[in-house]
């Protein structure tokens, strides 16, 4: 990717997966053997770094419904809390830009349950607001409640004008 030859990284990182990747078998994962389990030839944070790299490779090329398949792989590899969260985020962005609502709203909000920095909490509150369904009143109400009880919050003093903006875009959507 640094040398310009998106066709040639992902050839390479796809080659890597396939090689190095866990085993499947019509896609279910085929389980290792013992011996496999107790002297493994690549670790889990190597699963871990391939899918992730798949997922940048993608992203860079807009192939957001590839990217979210292979950071989910990612997250499913992670196993450092500072990891999932930020997998967790990403994921929550690949599902919003390519409109998949329901899903994006999901990631988001299991970021507010991680007990995340808050840098992580106050964007995915933020694209909660933003993933919603406009037609869904329920919705609508939850959401701007949402928003506005962020402008209640101290911790959230110097971020009003994000909040502002999203509750100005919740009416301009009505």
């Amino acid at each position: 990717m640094g040398m310009k030859k998106p066709d040639e990284a992902e050839a390479i990182i796809n080659n890597c997966i396939s090689e190095f990747g866990p085993k499947t078998s019509k896609g279910v994962e085929i389980k290792p053997t013992l011996k496999q389990r107790l002297f493994p030839l690549y670790p889990k944070d190597y699963y871990k770094e391939m899918y992730a790299t798949a997922a940048f490779i993608n992203k860079k090329q807009d192939k957001y419904r590839t990217a979210a398949t292979h950071m989910e792989k990612a997250l499913a590899n992670a196993t450092k809390k500072t990891e999932r969260i930020r997998y967790t985020y990403i994921l929550g962005q690949l599902y919003l830009s390519i409109d998949s609502i329901k899903q994006a709203n999901k990631y988001f909000t299991t970021i507010l349950g991680m007990n995340a920095p808050f840098e992580f909490e106050f964007n995915a509150s933020i694209n909660v607001a933003r993933a919603y369904d406009p037609k869904d009143k329920a919705a609508v109400k939850k959401v701007r409640r949402s928003l506005k009880r962020m402008l209640k919050d101290e911790k959230n003093d110097g971020m009003y004008d994000q909040i502002h903006f999203e509750l100005a875009q919740l009416e301009y959507k009505q």
